[in-house]
């Protein structure tokens, strides 16, 4: 009997926590207050309507015919398409920059590690792959420094198209700002 406890303690409730864990991750899924789970979100936005109402860090989700859902930070309210004046996406450059500074790095050191620094004729994979990695990590870290300091932010003006359209452009951003 003391096998079997010590063996679930050990094994089945770990696992049963990393496995709720990979869930969580692997299908992006947020829980409001009602307990109700929720996928699909895009990224933080800032929504201004037309009655002067200001949602910051916000993300969209739940589009449907006059209206579109918000989420922040587990709560959730839906808003009328037709109030809706503009939509700003917040920039997102780190990412980027960082995986072209991370590349240039990466090759850079490769190409140099690989000619095993000038002593050496024979091109060595290994020693590229090496100085690839050491190299990629600081040329990783300004890239994505020089990428979120020339990030904008993607501005949407709603407030002169009609409902049609609005409820169009807002299928488009939720579809295009995705977190998936």
């Amino acid at each position: 009997m003391i096998r079997l406890i010590i063996f679930f303690a050990l094994f089945i409730i770990p696992a049963g926590d990393l496995l709720s864990q990979i869930i969580n991750i692997d299908t992006n899924l947020y829980r409001n207050k009602t307990g109700v789970y929720i996928s699909d979100t895009t990224y933080e936005c800032t929504i201004v309507t037309a009655s002067r109402s200001v949602y910051k860090d916000v993300n969209l989700y739940g589009l449907n015919d006059s209206s579109v859902k918000i989420l922040k930070k587990g709560v959730t309210k839906e808003i009328l398409i037709s109030d809706i004046r503009t939509v700003k996406f917040n920039a997102r450059g780190f990412g980027k920059g960082a995986l072209i500074g991370g590349g240039i790095g990466f090759a850079l050191g490769f190409i140099t590690g690989g000619q095993h620094f000038g002593f050496s004729r024979k091109f060595q994979i290994g020693d590229g792959m090496l100085l690839g990695f050491i190299t990629a990590i600081p040329f990783l870290l300004i890239g994505g420094g020089l990428g979120s300091l020339f990030a904008e932010d993607q501005f949407y003006d709603l407030s002169n198209l009609d409902l049609q359209k609005k409820k169009d452009k807002m299928s488009f951003l939720i579809s295009e700002f995705s977190d998936k």
